[in-house]
Order: structure tokens, then C-alpha cells, then sequence
């Protein structure tokens, strides 16, 4: 990446996405927080660079805000079109939100919710209320694929499987 796109991205950073960012530490006194049906979040592992008496987070979770556009427009050549995906953006600016950490490791993941519907037999406005209660029931529902974009290292995975469901 050239010099344009590093200072495009940064001033995009910083005035866009660094105001709705809120890392959350994972620890004994932090559980995983419940991660929304559909929502992109980053997992991020991380190690302490100074030595401290306040319990340290190794793990960390971000998610990747809805009131953004998931592709950012980046700059290019007159007459062509370039774009990043908005968890890569904020990947490569990890450091400016764990300052006195380093960041070991980095993976989008996406959570999908158990859809299955349960109907009982009966009238139509029956029916309308049964489907209403479970696409409520839904956003709550068991953690069913968990897909990332790149191999997650075990720990992490293992961690984040064993907490969300």
C-alpha cells in the first residue's frame, strides 16, 4: 500500500470508524459477550508489553459497526475502482486501539444463529404469532457455523466456541 492510501486510510480511521470502536476485553471477570445472528466481529489475541498487577486480557472482540459500509472506497487510478473490506481496515490499525499490548493475532469471524423454526398446527393468526415469537427466539438461538476467513488459531477458536454457546 502506497503512502496516499496509508494517510486516506488513517484520516478514515479516525474520524470514521475510531468514534463507534469498542473493544471488549475477554477475561475471568469479562465473559464473551453475546455476539448478534449475522454480526461480523474481530477476535483478536493480544500480549501484554508491560508487566501490571491488574488482570491482563489476552483475548479481545470487536464488532465490526453496521452503520458503516462494509466495503470502503480507497483511492485509485482515474477511471478505475478500489475498495477494502471494513474488518481489514480496522485490522491493520489494531495497534491505535490496544496501546500497551501487541497484537499476536487477528480473524474475522461471523456467528450464525439456529433458524429452526417450530410451528404448531392451527389458524392463520396463530400461525402469524408463532413465526413472530420465533424470529424473536432467533436473535438468542444456538450458536450454530462459525465461519472465519482465515485459519483462527486453536486457542482462540476453542475460547470463543466453548463462551458463546
Amino acid at each position: 500500500m502506497g503512502e496516499r492510501h496509508e494517510e486516506y486510510l488513517d484520516d478514515y480511521f479516525r474520524r470514521t470508524l475510531l468514534p463507534v470502536l469498542t473493544p471488549v476485553a475477554i477475561d475471568p471477570g469479562h465473559p464473551f459477550p453475546y455476539i448478534a445472528n449475522r454480526s461480523v466481529c474481530l477476535l483478536v489475541s493480544l500480549r501484554s508489553t508491560a508487566a501490571s498487577v491488574l488482570p491482563q486480557a489476552s483475548l479481545s472482540i470487536i464488532h465490526v459497526p453496521t452503520q458503516v459500509p462494509r466495503f470502503v472506497p480507497v483511492p485509485a487510478p482515474a477511471g478505475q475502482h478500489a475498495f477494502m473490506l471494513l474488518e481489514d481496515v480496522i485490522r491493520l490499525r489494531l495497534p491505535r486501539l490496544y496501546r500497551g499490548y501487541d497484537i499476536v493475532s487477528s480473524h474475522a469471524i461471523r456467528v450464525t444463529r439456529d433458524a429452526d423454526l417450530q410451528l404448531g398446527r392451527g389458524r392463520a393468526q396463530d400461525l402469524l404469532i408463532s413465526i413472530e415469537q420465533s424470529l424473536r427466539e432467533r436473535q438468542m438461538g444456538t450458536t450454530v457455523p462459525f465461519s472465519t476467513r482465515a485459519i483462527c488459531r486453536p486457542t482462540s477458536r476453542a475460547h470463543w466456541w466453548r463462551s458463546s454457546s
